[in-house]
């Protein structure tokens, strides 16, 4: 009995092991809303804000429409070369726009982006490693000076533009909503967008990003199939040994 037993927990663990071996890791991703805890972990990361961003208007009207793609390059009516860091780039169909405090009487302290075109997604793109990302994130209603309140949907992708990762996350239009995005596989882009409840946008107000000095150990599947493992050879020899034991 003991031998059949042993033999089935042997099979089990090779086949657990081919596993390991065939299988491409898939990219873990973790999701942190606590600002401290992710800038005590995560650090050395660029940070973009758009206060360098120029307005034309005081509130409540303080908006500026840019243009659908705003990088390092940019020259137009919002910002100016390097007002935007190297390796990210902000897309959403037709326009994006800049907007400063208290824009349509809201308790945004600071500028903000959104998209122009509501309920378009606002798109922020990385042409550098990027391990780490945390982001301020917010909402507007639609030509309204009324305070917001909704979900935002934010997907992450990673090589190859394959989603990694997703997560619903509440906003306010004070646009000081945090969210911290770790993964083990870099990411490529992350896609942001209201749940449309609200005839309105995403804001963005500031973003850090790059290799973080702690990386975090999140375990892929192949580090759980050796966890996995371990565990079962374990159980087979605790077996094993006891057994011996017993007819000692």
């Amino acid at each position: 009995m003991l031998n059949i037993r042993t033999l089935i927990l042997v099979l089990l663990s090779a086949f657990c092991l081919s596993y390991i071996y065939n299988t491409t890791a898939i990219a873990a991703v973790k999701f942190l809303t606590d600002e401290q805890e992710f800038n005590n972990t995560y650090t050395g990361l660029a940070h973009q804000d758009f206060e360098s961003g120029t307005i034309v208007g005081a509130p409540p009207n303080n908006i500026q429409p840019c243009s659908e793609t705003l990088n390092e390059n940019t020259d137009g009516f919002c910002f100016s070369p390097g007002n935007i860091l190297p390796g990210i780039e902000f897309f959403s169909p037709i326009t994006i726009v800049l907007a400063g405090p208290n824009v349509f009487n809201n308790p945004n302290t600071v500028n903000i982006l959104f998209a122009g075109s509501f309920q378009n997604p606002l798109d922020v793109r990385f042409s550098t490693d990027v391990f780490a990302s945390g982001m301020k994130l917010g909402c507007i209603l639609e030509s309204t000076m009324n305070d917001c309140s909704a979900d935002l949907i934010v997907e992450v992708y990673g090589p190859g533009d394959q989603l990694i990762g997703s997560t619903t996350i509440a906003v306010t239009s004070a646009a000081d909503t945090f969210l911290g995005v770790i993964s083990n596989q870099g990411i490529t882009r992350i896609n942001i967008i209201d749940d449309g409840t609200i005839f309105g946008s995403q804001t963005l107000a500031s973003i850090s990003f790059g290799v973080p000095t702690v990386v975090s150990n999140i375990p892929t599947l192949s580090e759980w199939g050796l966890i996995a493992m371990a565990g079962i050879l374990g159980i087979v020899g605790f077996m094993v040994i006891r057994r011996r034991k017993v007819r000692a």
